[in-house]
């Protein structure tokens, strides 16, 4: 866990991990969320079907549907990036159900760096 501030805005984060064996216990965080962060990985083109299934799987909870929390999408390690902003958008359908379901924004970044995660952050404080 890490807590952030932006805007004035106390943020507690929680690093879920990605590992499919870790899956399963994303449920025990959803409940009493106010926003969704997730990380999608620019240069692993081969996973991101499997980021987006997670991603909707997600999203399509119970818990997480009916709280239509915010969602930030930081597509990550952008200074070499083989999965474009356009091409995540369309492959995880972003300008289709998921931003009729909530309010949502994709944000370029290379997080080793810094760059542009406080402009992701800031729109998220921003939701809330």
């Amino acid at each position: 866990m890490e807590e952030l501030k932006f805007n004035g805005i106390r943020l507690q984060t929680w690093d879920l991990a990605g590992q499919s064996k870790l899956r399963e216990y994303w449920i025990h965080y959803m409940k009493e969320m106010d926003g969704i962060v997730y990380v999608v990985d620019a240069q692993d083109v081969a996973r991101l079907l499997t980021s987006r299934d997670e991603l909707h799987r997600v999203l399509r909870h119970p818990d997480v549907h009916i709280n239509r929390a915010p969602l930030l999408i930081f597509l990550n390690k952008c200074d070499a990036q083989l999965v474009t902003k356009e091409r995540l958008k369309e492959v995880f359908e972003i300008n289709g159900w998921v931003s009729e379901d909530r309010n949502v924004s994709v944000c370029e970044c290379v997080a080793k760096t810094g760059k542009n995660v406080e402009v992701g952050f800031n729109w998220l404080a921003s939701q809330l």
